[in-house]
């Protein structure tokens, strides 16, 4: 797990309710806990890459193309069939006769950016019933091409999960991100069966990246892998992260499902701590979106239930392989801690749910600080004037935090002596100023160090000696002092 700096970063947790059946191992035939892999607080965002490896098979719907036609849309319109009723066949774009199933994707970040983490995710299965062929792959290796070249790297998983005839790994792939950064990737080889009903096959990579130029924000990925459906539903909870305080909210929740079939009951809700109910993650088809309220795993590719086709081939439907991105800004609140996704599917649906990552912009305040002086005596500054200094302090009107423990310190310039007793400051709310002494423990928020030949005055509501107080924005604080310049200059 990738960590944040210790100031910074939001320690997160993740909970599955019901049916809890063990940690998993490699390659383990059971649920796999979700836990999480990703955590950190910085400047920059999420950038995904993603595709199936399993398309409508032409060769056995020759008397019904349409079929064919249908799921290989690459547009937003309505989809149409599902794995249960299409035969499906090995994706493969690649030029390499030696691959048996290749698909590429786009990964965009900004070109002032860099790679803090990746993950590589791949979907496969081992099912027999109404096969047509066989993989001849090994569930937890695959082949990585990156960007600009044209060799394959081969990827070793970090962690392989079966349920029934399905799986799911997962690798950390960082350091070749990196490398590769943003550009074309295509992952080939994952071990996917093929033919008729529940053949499901696909891959996604996520990163994290870091751009100064960015808004601050709050990453984290949770990963594992849980069925959900058969007339249940699976409760997945995750907290400790902070919404803003005050302001706007921009918060997106990705999700990433294994054999998703289009036209089959099952739904996900969303539901943060402030919300009095949980509302749908789908979105409404009329509006344009491919993920209706009653159907979140339906074998598409999204975000904001938009078809993403910066990919080859850019099928709007995957036959079973889903990886969805949601703006749940509306949904949240300031000062928000925790959230939940609820997940449920008929008696006739169960997929895999195998990473949940969410993102939300963090504010801080903007603390400025002016600080101006004038010679009391006129003209130019000569030994012996008494110059004045004036500080002011503030959290700008545009910042959306409040600042705390705001403490001002200032350290007396050289050649100047500081004229003792000549403190004074208008703090937050205050029409006039207030004296301040320069002792240390006489109960007043200002102090004077001698040795240090420096200031300290805590600032800011509810404010006492040697504890700063609070700025909300738009709060400022003036301080003023004297010193006088050095008969020896």
């Amino acid at each position: 797990m990738r960590r944040g700096s210790a100031a910074l970063r939001r320690v997160t947790s993740v909970c599955v309710l019901l049916a809890v059946s063990g940690l998993g191992v490699q390659e383990a035939s059971a649920d796999r806990a979700f836990a999480v892999v990703y955590d950190d607080v910085i400047n920059g965002g999420f950038a995904r890459a993603a595709n199936g490896l399993l398309e409508c098979d032409r060769s056995e719907h020759t008397g019904n193309n349409s079929r064919c036609n249908d799921t290989n849309k690459t547009d937003d319109s309505e989809l149409l069939h599902n794995n249960n009723n299409t035969t499906v066949t090995w994706t493969d774009v690649d030029t390499d006769p030696a691959t048996e199933n290749s698909s590429q994707a786009t990964l965009t970040m900004p070109a002032t950016s860099s790679v803090a983490w990746a993950g590589l995710y791949w979907v496969g299965n081992t099912e027999t019933g109404g096969r047509t062929g066989t993989s001849v792959n090994t569930m937890d290796q695959v082949k990585l091409m990156l960007p600009g070249t044209n060799t394959y790297t081969t990827i070793t998983a970090d962690w392989c999960d079966t349920i029934s005839v399905r799986f799911t790994c997962f690798a950390d792939v960082s350091a070749l991100v990196s490398m590769g950064g943003t550009g074309d990737y295509m992952v080939a080889d994952v071990q996917a069966n093929v033919g008729e009903d529940d053949f499901v096959g696909g891959w996604e990579i996520l990163a994290s990246y870091r751009d100064e130029t960015a808004a601050l924000k709050s990453l984290t990925v949770f990963h594992g892998h849980r069925s959900y459906g058969g007339n249940t539903t699976r409760t997945f909870g995750f907290s400790d992260f902070l919404t803003p305080l005050a302001g706007p909210i921009d918060a997106r929740v990705g999700v990433s499902i294994g054999e998703g079939d289009d036209g089959t009951d099952d739904s996900g809700t969303f539901q943060s701590e402030s919300a009095v109910v949980a509302t749908a993650l789908g979105l409404d088809p009329a509006a344009g979106s491919l993920i209706p309220n009653d159907d979140l795993g339906n074998g598409s590719l999204t975000i904001f239930g938009r078809n993403v086709t910066s990919r080859t081939p850019a099928y709007h439907n995957t036959l079973g392989f889903d990886v969805d991105v949601f703006d749940v800004s509306a949904l949240m609140a300031n000062g928000d801690t925790s959230a939940t996704i609820i997940l449920g599917g008929s008696a006739g649906e169960t997929n895999e749910l195998f990473k949940v990552d969410f993102e939300v912009d963090i504010h801080f305040p903007d603390i400025q600080v002016e600080k101006s002086v004038i010679d009391l005596n006129g003209g130019d500054v000569v030994p012996g004037d008494t110059l004045e200094y004036t500080i002011v302090t503030r959290n700008a009107a545009s910042a959306f935090d409040t600042a705390i423990n705001v403490v001002l310190t200032d350290d007396i310039p050289g050649g100047l002596d500081y004229e003792v007793g000549s403190m004074s400051f208008r703090n937050v709310g205050e029409v006039g100023f207030t004296s301040l002494d320069d002792s240390d423990s006489d109960g007043d928020l200002g102090s004077y160090d001698a040795g240090a030949d420096s200031l300290s005055v805590a600032l800011g509501v509810g404010a006492a000696e040697g504890v700063g107080g609070a700025l909300a924005p738009g709060d400022e604080v003036t301080l003023v002092f004297r010193a006088v310049v050095e008969l020896s200059l």
